[in-house]
C-alpha cells in the first residue's frame, strides 16, 4: 500500500527526472504546501525556482548534497519511463488526500529550511512567491450561472438515497413534514408544558411504524416516563391516573399486548446525563447514524450545560452548527427540542412569535431548515397552535390540532376561526 510519503517522494522523483512532470503537477495545482514532508516540500520549492532555466539537470547539479542525497535514494525510480505522466497521476492522488490551506506559518517553516547555508536569493524568490500566492489566491473558486444551474438540474437528476420518512398521523402535519429531507435540523420549540415532549414521541412512534429508525434523546426525562407515555399513546390508557394508582391487571394485559407487536421495531431511546455536555451528545449523534438511524430526536437541547466557552449563547450557537453538521454527514434528520424565552410569554398582540424567541441564542432560527411552534392556552390545552415559521423545502403555515393530554396524542385537526388577536405565546 503507498503511503502519503511514498506518493509524495515519487512525485518528487518524476518531476526531477522531467521538468514537464513537474508542469503536470504544477496544473493539477501542487505547491510546496501540499507536501506533508519538510524535506520533500523544500526541494519541490527549489525545483519551482529552478525550472525556468535553460538546462534545468545542469542547475540542479549547483544544489546542495540535499537533493543529491535525495537522487541517490530514489534512482531506481528515475530509470521508470513517462516521467511526466506518472507525475500526473501522483500529483491527483496527492491533491486528493489533501485538504489544501494556506498559512503563514508554512512560509516560515520552508524559509528555516531553506535559509541554512542555501543560496539566499533563491530563498528570498522562494518567500515572495508563496507569499503572493498566499495573498492572491490565484484559484478561482466561482462558476458560471449557466454551471450553477446545469448543477442543480444534474443533482435533481440524481439517485436519492433513502427518503426520511415523518410522521404524525395527523393529515395537516404530515403535509408538511413529508418535505424534510436528509441532512437537516429541525428545530420544534414551545414554553415548558405546551406539548414539545408528547409531539416529539408520536413523532418517533408514528415514523417508525413508517420503517424509519429513531433514536430518542432524552435528557429531561427518565426511560420508564417515557416508556409509559408512549404506550399511552398506542393503548388510550390514562396515564396521569396511572401515575398516581396501581396498574390494574386489565391495564398491564392490554399494555403488555400492545408492547409485544414493537419488538424489532426501529425505535430506541437513549437516556443522557441531566447535565450532558454538546459534544458528549453530538457524539450520540454520531454513532446513531453510523448504526443505521435515520432520524435523532434530542429532548431537549437547554439540557446541555458545560465546555470551554465564554457565554451560554455562544455554547448554543456551537451546538445548532454541530447537530446540523452531523444530520448532514450521517444523511439523517436530526429534530432538536427547545424552549421559548421569558418575552415570548409576555409579548404584546402586534408580535408575532419568532426564531428570535428561541430560549439561550437565535442560532437555532438561523442554522435550522425547519422551526416550527407550538403554544396552547393555559385555561385549554386541548387545543395546540402550530407555527412553523422556517421550511427550508416547504411553505410556512398555521394551524391548530387536538391534543388529548391524558394520553399525550395529537388526534387530529381543529378548524378556528380567525380571531382577533388576544395576548402573546
Amino acid at each position: 500500500m503507498t503511503t502519503r510519503i511514498d506518493l509524495e517522494t515519487q512525485l518528487v522523483a518524476y518531476s526531477l527526472q522531467d521538468d514537464r512532470g513537474y508542469a503536470e503537477a504544477m496544473a493539477l495545482g501542487v505547491i510546496p504546501s501540499s507536501f506533508l514532508d519538510p524535506a520533500l516540500r523544500a526541494i519541490w520549492s527549489l525545483i519551482g525556482a529552478l525550472v525556468p532555466e535553460e538546462d534545468m539537470p545542469a542547475a540542479l547539479k549547483e544544489v546542495q548534497g540535499g537533493i543529491d542525497a535525495f537522487i541517490k535514494v530514489t534512482s531506481e525510480v528515475y530509470r521508470q519511463s513517462q516521467a511526466p505522466s506518472l507525475a500526473k497521476v501522483c500529483a491527483r492522488e496527492l491533491m486528493a488526500a489533501n485538504e489544501r490551506s494556506w498559512h503563514l506559518s508554512q512560509i516560515r517553516e520552508i524559509e528555516n529550511i531553506l535559509a541554512k547555508g542555501w543560496d539566499k536569493t533563491a530563498v528570498a524568490n522562494l518567500h515572495n512567491d508563496i507569499a503572493a500566492r498566499l495573498l492572491e489566491n490565484k484559484e478561482d473558486k466561482s462558476v458560471t450561472r449557466h454551471e450553477a444551474v446545469k448543477r442543480f438540474i444534474a443533482q435533481k437528476k440524481a439517485p436519492k438515497g433513502d427518503p426520511v420518512r415523518l410522521a404524525l398521523n395527523v393529515p395537516v402535519q404530515d403535509y408538511h413534514l413529508r418535505n424534510v429531507l436528509a441532512g437537516e435540523l429541525l428545530v420544534i420549540a414551545a414554553r415548558n408544558g405546551h406539548g414539545k415532549t408528547a409531539w416529539a414521541l408520536q413523532v418517533a412512534q408514528e415514523s417508525a411504524k413508517l420503517g424509519t429508525k429513531v433514536l430518542y434523546i432524552t435528557a429531561e426525562m427518565d426511560i420508564e416516563e417515557l416508556g409509559g407515555r408512549m404506550s399511552s399513546q398506542e393503548t388510550g390508557i390514562n396515564h396521569r391516573e396511572l401515575r398516581v394508582q396501581e396498574l390494574d391487571e386489565w391495564d398491564e394485559q392490554k399494555m403488555t399486548t400492545e408492547n409485544e407487536k414493537w419488538a424489532g421495531r426501529g425505535i430506541n431511546v437513549e437516556e443522557m446525563p441531566r447535565k450532558v455536555t454538546g459534544e458528549q451528545l453530538c457524539n450520540s449523534v454520531r454513532r446513531a447514524f453510523m448504526r443505521g438511524f435515520k432520524v435523532v430526536i434530542v429532548d431537549y437541547v437547554g439540557k446541555v450545560r458545560g465546555g470551554k466557552f465564554n457565554s451560554r449563547r455562544e455554547e448554543m450557537e456551537d451546538l445548532a452548527i454541530s447537530l446540523k453538521t452531523e444530520a448532514h454527514k450521517g444523511k439523517g434528520v436530526v429534530i432538536a427540542l427547545a424552549q421559548l424565552n421569558r418575552a415570548a410569554s409576555t409579548e404584546k398582540n402586534n408580535k408575532e412569535i419568532d426564531t428570535a424567541y428561541i430560549a439561550d441564542s437565535d442560532a437555532w432560527g438561523r442554522e435550522a431548515d425547519f422551526v416550527q411552534f407550538l403554544s396552547q392556552q393555559e385555561d385549554d390545552k386541548r387545543v395546540t397552535h402550530v407555527s412553523i415559521t422556517k421550511a427550508r423545502h416547504g411553505e410556512t403555515a398555521k394551524f391548530a390540532l387536538d391534543f388529548q393530554g391524558a394520553i399525550y396524542r395529537f388526534v387530529g385537526e381543529v378548524k378556528i376561526e380567525p380571531q382577533p388577536k388576544k395576548g402573546g405565546w
